[in-house]
Parts: structure tokens; sequence; C-alpha cells
């Protein structure tokens, strides 16, 4: 049987070039490294893996993340985002693919969007792109990668351009993205302080700026659950968004306004938070918001015993995360509609609920209440009510991105 070609990864050895770049070694450099490691990777190889050409198994490819300091799952991480993107634009050019990266990701089509943003990170060479452009382009790759429930490699990008450093134009929006990634992986404090450097460099009369500031703050404050707060915080980031015309932030922060409401049990605030988010979202073409939005009313309606009207808006929004192939958006309609019906006693649909949130578990970063209690869960049965009731209530999040 003829031997089959193992296709090689674009996204992996692009992101394995500027790795090398950045720690300033030449090829022999890492040849000699990997010599001492004991895996050796002759240059010429090393060559063809940094231009997408060889595969270079996975020994090799191991060796090489050891001697970069990149934690391994974002390998996988890369690879699964480059299988969601599918085939790549046929555009080179990176005016192009940036903007239309953000309009497709705003309009909710995540798999164009992302397509165009795995491109544009290789579209053109440093030496063709100025400090400040490559920056950015890495930024909205690191945005958007967050905002799909992937913060680690989200914040290994980030690492990297503050590292550089970053360029005074996209320092601000470095510093919340970064502040971003420590608020959901389970750092408050930390995104805190990323947020208070964030502010002292936000000029006067930068009112998008400040909103991203602000915004970011209110989530945080929110996690760590100071919700007077995080009210008056997000006050800040919707009056700012609105100064700036930026719909598709001021939708993301009206998600915030829904999970407050819901971390104060008051659901039948949430609900209509979650409606009126949800009819901006609609207004403003802004689809995942929309889905979002409306898993998020599901959830509420079920709080206030609208079993029939929680299940209609939880099914909603997982058909229309999975025709986006949104799996952060799955994972929760999924963990809500176990929830749902475990409640109303349908065991058999509540396991089957379960199962598919463990599934699209495997592919979010992201420590909310929802994903430390499935994960808690192991994978061999499905819990009962009787044993949910028992176990110790947490503060629930209530939101899914903001």
């Amino acid at each position: 049987m003829p031997k089959v070609a193992i296709r090689a990864s674009a996204t992996v050895a692009e992101f394995l070039r500027e790795r090398r770049k950045r720690l300033g070694l030449s090829l022999r450099e890492v040849e000699e490294r990997t010599r001492r490691e004991g895996e050796v990777i002759p240059f010429s190889t090393l060559a063809r893996v940094e231009k997408g050409r060889f595969d270079p198994g996975l020994r090799r490819l191991h060796a090489l993340f050891r001697i970069y300091e990149i934690d391994f799952r974002v390998a996988e991480e890369l690879l699964d985002l480059e299988e969601l993107a599918g085939e790549l634009p046929a555009t080179k050019d990176p005016k192009t693919l940036y903007e239309e990266g953000l309009r497709h990701w705003k309009a909710g089509d995540l798999r164009r969007g992302l397509a165009h943003l795995l491109a544009l990170r290789a579209a053109a060479p440093d030496g063709r792109a100025s400090r400040a452009e490559r920056q950015k382009r890495l930024l909205s790759l690191a945005t958007v990668v967050g905002s799909l429930g992937r913060y680690r490699l989200s914040r290994q990008i980030v690492e990297e351009l503050l590292l550089e450093p970053p360029e005074e134009s996209v320092l601000v929006r470095v510093l919340v993205q970064a502040a971003d990634c420590w608020n959901w992986l389970g750092s408050g404090e930390a995104a805190l302080g990323f947020l208070s450097r964030a502010e002292a460099h936000v000029p006067e009369g930068a009112h998008r700026e400040r909103a991203w500031v602000f915004h970011e703050r209110a989530s945080t404050l929110a996690s760590l659950g100071r919700h007077a707060d995080s009210a008056d915080a997000l006050n800040v980031a919707l009056a700012a968004y609105r100064t700036a015309k930026d719909t598709h932030g001021e939708g993301r922060a009206l998600g915030v306004a829904v999970r407050l409401r819901a971390e104060r049990q008051d659901w039948a605030g949430a609900a209509k938070a979650a409606r009126a988010a949800r009819e901006h979202a609609v207004a403003h073409g802004h689809a995942r918001l929309r889905t979002m939005r409306t898993i998020d009313l599901g959830r509420a309606l079920i709080a206030i015993g609208d079993q029939a009207g929680g299940l209609n808006a939880l099914n909603q929004g997982l058909s229309e995360s999975i025709a986006e192939q949104d799996s952060l958006c799955q994972f929760y309609a999924h963990f809500y509609l176990w929830k749902a019906h475990l409640e109303a006693g349908n065991l058999d649909r509540a396991e089957v609920e379960l199962g598919n949130a463990r599934y699209h578990l495997r592919f979010v970063d992201e420590q909310t209440p929802e994903t430390i209690e499935v994960r808690s869960l192991g994978g061999d049965r499905a819990v009962t009510r009787k044993e949910t009731r028992a176990r110790p209530k947490k503060a629930r999040r209530g939101e899914l991105l903001e």
C-alpha cells in the first residue's frame, strides 16, 4: 500500500516560526538545542517545517515546544482552530483580510472570520508590515480565539506581544485582552492589575478605549462578587460605547447587565435584560450576540418557572450555535438544558445533554461555575437530581461571553 503524506499545519508552522524569531534563535541554534534534547532536527528540516512543507511528527513537535517554552496544549488548540476555519481565503491583502475577518466575526460567521484572521497572520512577512500593523493582526487573532473560549492560546499570543513590547497604538487593547484572559482563566486580581495599567494609557477623549477598560473591569468585578462596583463600571462602559458608536461593544457589555441580575437571583430582571440585549443584537446584525442572549434568556425563563419558553429559547440558541460550529455556545446551551431536564425529572434527556456538554467542554478554557461543575463530575455517568441538590451551591456567572 502506498504511503500517504501527512498534511502539515500552516498555522502551527507560522506559530513556530514567529516564536523562534522572538527568542532570537537561528535555525542552526535550534538544531543544536534539539540535539541536546535527544531529538535531533536538522536545520534544513526545521526550515521546511516553518514553511508548512513538512509535518515534524509528534515527538519532534513536542521537542520544539519544550525548547520554545510553549504549553503543548496550544498546538492542539491551533489545530482545532485550523480545522474550524476550513479553507483559507484566496486574497493575501492584509487590509482586506483584517476588515473582512472582523466583519464576518461580528456578524456571527465564525468559520469565515477565523479563516481570514488565520490567513492574516501570515499574510505578509515582518519586513513588509510595520510593527504596529503586525501587532494589530496578532491582537485581533488573540481576541477572536479568546471569544471562542480558547483563553490559553489567546494569553500565549498576548504575552508574546507584551514582551516585544506593544506599540503605543495597540497597548491599551493588549492590556485589556490580557485582563480578559486572566479574568476568564480564574484570576480576577491579575485582571484588575492589567486594567489599571490600561486605564493609565487611555488618551483623553478616547471613548472606545475607555469603554474597553470599564467593560472588562465590570466583568472582572462581577467575577469577584463585587456587584455594586461592577454595575458602576458597566454604566461607564455603556455610555462610552454609545459615544463611540460601537454597537458591537455595547452589545457585548449588555451581556454583563444580564449576568449581574442573574447573580443577584433577579431572574425576572435577567429575562428582561436578556430580551433587550437580544433585540439590540438583532437590530445591529450581531448574530453571535443574538445567540448568546437567547441562551441567557432561556436560562432565566427556566428559573422563573416558564419551562416551555425556557426550553424553546435554549433549543433555539443551541440550533444557532450548531449552525455556526460554536463550541462555547453549544457547551452553555447543553449545560442549561441538562439542568432544565434534570429539574423536570427527565433523567434520560438530562443524561444526553450532560454528555453533550462534556464533549464541548473539551474546547473551552473558561473557569466558570458551569465549566467547573461539569469537569468535577468526570465522565462515568449522569448525576441525579437528588445528588445535584445535595451539592453546595456556587455563585453563578450567568453569562457566556462579554
